[in-house]
């Protein structure tokens, strides 16, 4: 998870500095910056998580890294969620990225939602059989979104 952290953070480095054309406004360099951030802490929980898998960080960080990669992931999809809504407009492939953008982001922060309402409210949930099938789906729903999102972008820039 490590290297993955690392290698998204600078695949989508150079994304996240050419969103939203040449065009200058306080939208698009706010949108630009976040995504720069979330990609800088992409790359350092993964080198932070390779880190600690290597013994370098001694017992008590390594046990918070792995906290972290996840708060940075769900920052992640966060983040393609508000530059898919200020970055929206009207032709064809910028509706679709709007779309495919709310749709990886809520594929990412339901779950979560859900997860947190089950721990407090549910407390004798159990994960059987039964409850395999729908986790698998929007896992799968969560990492196709991401690359399609991409996609819909970079044909955007073009």
């Amino acid at each position: 998870m490590g290297a993955m952290a690392v290698l998204l953070g600078f695949t989508l480095a150079p994304v996240t500095l050419a969103i939203g054309g040449r065009v200058p406004s306080l939208k698009k360099t706010f949108v630009r910056l976040s995504g720069l951030a979330v990609c800088i802490a992409l790359i350092a929980s993964g080198v932070a998580l390779i880190l600690a898998v290597d013994g370098r960080l001694g017992v008590g960080v390594t046990r918070l890294v792995p906290d972290t990669v996840v708060v940075v992931f769900v920052a992640l999809f966060g983040w393609i969620s508000m530059a898919s809504y200020a970055l929206r407009g009207p032709s064809t492939i910028e509706r679709s990225t709007l779309w495919l953008g709310l749709t990886a982001g809520a594929s990412c922060v339901v779950p979560v939602l859900a997860a947190v309402m089950m721990f407090y409210f549910a407390k004798d949930f159990v994960f059987t059989n039964a409850t395999v099938l729908p986790l698998l789906l929007i896992d799968v729903l969560l990492w196709v979104s991401l690359p399609v999102w991409l996609t819909a972008v970079l044909v955007g820039l073009s």
